[in-house]
């Protein structure tokens, strides 16, 4: 299960793998560097990947793990990367409020949910933040089931659904035209928010 989690964070999504603890798994994700909502959207991609490859791929594997499930912190902030410890016996470490948050979240939810800050949250696009709600408890905004199929459809509906911009409406003796480019004498109409967001 470690090489399987190590692998879709360092593979699938250019994470950086910093350290087990326990059965935890640290990973950071900081490029493009100061892209806030890009970055938040790779952790956010990760997280899914791992309930994925946790409820999926692992399971189709490991018939004994199929009462296992996985519980997702994610935070963002300043943090100090290193390497501690005597010489020869030298251990990657993640510091920082966001490693603290990000640790309490993942305590705080429940196996097939991710947890991400406000300002995760935040960073994400609207159809991102969509799929999480607010839990007091958690003090943070949570996810249930979060898979890439799950994350996937979000995305897809949002680009099909996405407003392309104005309208303009024109009616000349009782027939009315609608049209995407500009007609003389026409009225505009912005596009609203699709129903099915």
């Amino acid at each position: 299960m470690r090489k399987e989690f190590s692998r879709v964070l360092t593979d699938d999504f250019n994470g950086v793998r910093i350290q087990y603890q326990g059965d935890r798994v640290q990973a950071i994700f900081h490029l493009p560097k100061d892209k806030e909502e890009a970055i938040a959207r790779k952790a956010v991609e990760a997280s899914a990947g791992l309930q994925s490859s946790m409820e999926t791929t692992l399971k189709e594997k490991l018939p004994e793990a199929k009462d296992l499930h996985v519980a997702i912190g994610v935070d963002a902030g300043l943090t100090l990367v290193s390497r501690l410890g005597t010489r020869g016996a030298r251990d990657p470490i993640c510091l920082g409020r966001a490693v603290q948050s990000a640790a309490r979240i993942e305590e705080a939810v429940d196996g097939q949910e991710t947890g991400v800050s406000s300002a995760v949250h935040s960073a994400l696009s609207e159809e991102h933040q969509e799929l999480f709600t607010w839990r007091a408890t958690a003090q943070a905004y949570v996810a249930s089931a979060l898979a890439v199929d799950k994350l996937e459809r979000a995305t897809g509906a949002a680009k099909m659904f996405a407003p392309t911009g104005s309208v303009y409406v024109h009616t000349v003796a009782g027939v009315t035209t609608v049209s995407s480019e500009v007609i003389r004498g026409a009225r505009t109409v912005a596009a609203s928010k699709p129903y099915g967001r």
